[in-house]
């Protein structure tokens, strides 16, 4: 009989678990500051049902800036070491469910041919060029296994990718 380990995740407030209810495929969530948009995206890279802990599809965290990655990586293995197979580079970690969880600061992109069950973008208004990843880099990534993604920001105006692409969503 395999052990069982108790994760420590914070229950999602009721904003927050009405968003996770009315998901779609693809999401773009506009919060205030200090909302808990970064603990949103990191109870949905784990526990969603295309999350790490539910699905043996790749999942990926994309964060505005280095700065923001580190913090979110090291929450996440924080709350995860019991189930940590093995950590692969500063970018991977194995699970020991068989799922694989991708962490990237889009400060510094790079050329990615990895498909995921699931990414999500935090801070996606900080991102200058938020639109042209979506549609060539971030969006193809959810083809192979149908993935879900979801974009998290402020909304802090009109004049940003995100706002389009937030826009874009509220016509489907």
């Amino acid at each position: 009989m395999a052990a069982q380990v108790k994760l420590a995740l914070p229950a999602p407030h009721p904003a927050q678990a009405k968003i996770i209810a009315n998901s779609n495929r693809f999401n773009a969530v506009a919060m205030g500051e200090q909302a808990g948009k970064t603990t949103l995206g990191i109870e949905l890279l784990l526990a969603s049902p295309f999350g790490a802990l539910n699905s043996r599809r790749p999942v990926a965290f994309f964060a505005a800036t280095s700065q923001g990655l580190t913090e979110v990586r090291r929450r996440v293995l924080q709350v995860l070491d019991a189930l940590i197979k093995r950590r692969v580079n500063a970018r991977r970690v194995e699970l020991i469910n068989g799922a694989v969880i991708d962490f990237y600061s889009l400060e510094e992109t790079t050329d990615m041919a990895e498909q995921y069950g699931l990414i999500v973008v935090d801070d996606a208004r900080m991102v200058p060029n938020l639109t042209d990843l979506w549609w060539d880099m971030l969006e193809p990534s959810l083809k192979a296994y149908k993935g879900q993604g979801w974009l998290l920001s402020g909304a802090y105006g009109k004049r940003n990718p995100f706002y389009k692409l937030w826009r874009l969503g509220q016509s489907d």
